[in-house]
């Protein structure tokens, strides 16, 4: 099962309201919890996709209103995609996906995750006009640069640092 904790900006947009949100009291910190924020690039809706444990994050830009309705469909298909790009094998990919049938919706409980969401929206902004002229591939490029800076607030304590993609492999190799 998959905890997709959502922001008050994806609420508005999903159509829930908080009291219909699932309460989960302690952070999965696993493969099984993800944050989902929502932001605006060139006044287009863009979606940040964050692993609580790991920070690991994918951007999904210009998606429409009825995309952030079939949530789950469009976070199934976008991990998939995200997975294969930063080059995860086909039997890793397929353990992750069995825990993307069942996704749960519930409210943001960590701030730390939250504050790392919006420095790498921060970066994000930044770097995707670098890469702008190659399209989808520069969509991608910014997506695994993202995931290759060295982050805190991964882990248990507070002076815990790591690389997103690295903190991420190592919980996916102990499915």
């Amino acid at each position: 099962m998959i905890i997709l904790r959502l922001t008050n900006k994806i609420l508005k947009q999903f159509g829930k309201e908080k009291s219909l949100l699932v309460e989960f009291s302690e952070d999965a910190m696993g493969l099984d919890e993800w944050y989902v924020n929502l932001f605006y690039l060139n006044r287009r809706k863009c979606l940040m996709f964050t692993n609580a444990g790991a920070l690991f994050s994918f951007v999904v830009a210009d998606v429409s209103r009825k995309d952030i309705q079939d949530l789950p469909e469009l976070f199934r298909k976008e991990l998939s995609k995200a997975l294969f790009y930063e080059e995860f094998s086909t039997s890793q990919i397929q353990g992750i996906m069995k825990l993307v049938d069942k996704i749960t919706f519930a409210k943001t409980s960590n701030r730390s995750v939250l504050s790392s969401m919006n420095q790498m929206i921060f970066e994000f902004e930044c770097m995707v006009g670098k890469y702008a002229h190659i399209g989808d591939d520069g969509m991608i490029t910014v997506n695994k640069k993202l995931n290759k800076l060295l982050r805190s607030a991964i882990g248990k304590g507070r002076n815990d640092y790591g690389v997103p993609i690295e903190c991420f492999r190592e919980l996916v190799s102990r499915l």
